[in-house]
């Protein structure tokens, strides 16, 4: 439990657990945010990935056509 105690100080009433509130929603936000960048981050590397290797599976799969047609059509 945290008092809010009030300070006059130049006339002002502040807050003294402001600072510390305040303190804790950046660090909420910033973890916030981190772990929000990680996910994306990691999204985008499996996308790349899957991307990738269907493109290599493809270029594979025509070289096997490309192969099999040549032995064809030479015999």
């Amino acid at each position: 439990m945290q008092r809010n105690n009030n300070v006059i100080r130049d006339g002002i009433r502040t807050s003294v657990s402001t600072p510390q509130i305040s303190v804790v929603v950046v660090v909420v936000v910033v973890v916030v945010v981190v772990v929000v960048v990680a996910v994306v981050a990691a999204v985008v590397v499996i996308v790349v990935v899957i991307v990738v290797v269907a493109v290599v599976v493809q270029l594979l799969l025509l070289v096997v056509v490309v192969a099999v047609v040549a032995v064809v059509v030479v015999d």
